[in-house]
């Protein structure tokens, strides 16, 4: 999943001749860390919350299926299972105070 979008070489705005060029970018959430150690990580595990967080709204609206719960089990064993790396990178990290907020 990526995001496609026109680079601005000046606050003008985007050149239209010749015609814009589409540059992709990754989509991830922005993490201001001191090491880019855990950065995949709490990125990963961000991704992994708001999938729950998604699914849960649909639930809630009576949009659950079978598939739709099972959907929303898979992603909160998605969940738990990258706050629990992010947990286990800090801890061997030796950051507490991050170790203390993951998840």
């Amino acid at each position: 999943a990526g995001l496609y979008c026109v680079v601005c070489r000046t606050a003008l705005g985007p050149s239209v001749h010749p015609k814009p060029v589409l540059t992709p970018l990754a989509l991830s959430m922005p993490v201001a860390l001191p090491d880019a150690s855990s950065g995949d990580l709490e990125d990963a595990a961000a991704k992994a919350q708001l999938s729950v967080s998604l699914l849960a709204a649909v639930a809630g609206r009576g949009g659950a299926s079978t598939d739709g719960g099972d959907a929303l089990r898979a992603a909160q064993a998605a969940a738990d299972k990258a706050a629990l790396r992010l947990f286990h990178a800090a801890c061997r990290g030796e950051r507490p105070a991050r170790a203390g907020g993951s998840g």
